[in-house]
């Protein structure tokens, strides 16, 4: 699918590619995969995915530093209907979480630690790729990026890498949305005795409810 042509209230952030606009009254998440951000570094790359059909319809990337890769983040979640966001929270990532929490009404989404964002582990990575791979069998996603298409299938299954010299950016940040979108669900489905389900909250908000 080609890109659509950006109209009056598209946040104005370089790299920034749509597929679909926002729709109103649609639910969307965003996968955030962040970098350094100094010129030899990887780029910092978002993928926003519809929630009910786990379809990519735009991506941020370019190799901006922390805080304002953060802000282009909040400024495409608050344009999609306030998205939810799921950060990887490695290194850098410390850094967008905490700009987001500081200036972002956007709900952050937490891992498999129960902490804010996702940490990539090897036991997280696998659950990344896990999830993508099931999601893109059951045609419970789509993609419509080259760029991320293309990084998905170079992924080694043996290490859940790019090959040496290739990149992930995008790939990782579409494996978060998915991710986010699963919490999501999981969060908003009733448990047992009709309350929600809090395996989707991060511990800080698990404290705060007790």
């Amino acid at each position: 699918m080609p890109p659509v042509k950006l109209g009056r209230g598209a946040p104005a952030i370089p790299g920034l590619t749509v597929f679909k606009l926002p729709v109103p009254g649609r639910s969307y998440v965003i996968g955030a995969d962040p970098a350094e951000g100094n010129p030899t570094s990887d780029e910092s790359a978002a993928s926003v995915i519809d929630e009910e059909e786990g379809e990519e319809v735009a991506h941020p990337a370019g190799r901006f530093e922390p805080a304002t890769f953060a802000a282009h983040v909040n400024a495409v979640g608050v344009w999609y209907n306030r998205a939810s966001v799921m950060v990887e929270s490695n290194n850098h990532g410390h850094a967008v979480i905490l700009w987001l929490r500081d200036n972002s009404k956007l709900l952050l989404l937490c891992g498999h630690d129960f902490n804010t964002g996702w940490h990539t582990t090897t036991k997280g990575k696998s659950l990344l790729y896990d999830r993508a791979g099931e999601d893109l069998r059951d045609e419970e996603a789509k993609i419509h990026a080259l760029e991320t298409y293309c990084q998905l299938v170079s992924i080694e299954g043996s290490t859940l890498r790019a090959p040496e010299g290739q990149l992930d950016d995008r790939a990782t940040a579409f494996v978060l949305a998915l991710q986010g979108r699963a919490r999501r669900k999981r969060w908003s489905a009733p448990q047992k005795g009709g309350e929600q389900g809090r395996a989707s909250l991060c511990r800080a908000d698990v404290i705060r409810s007790d």
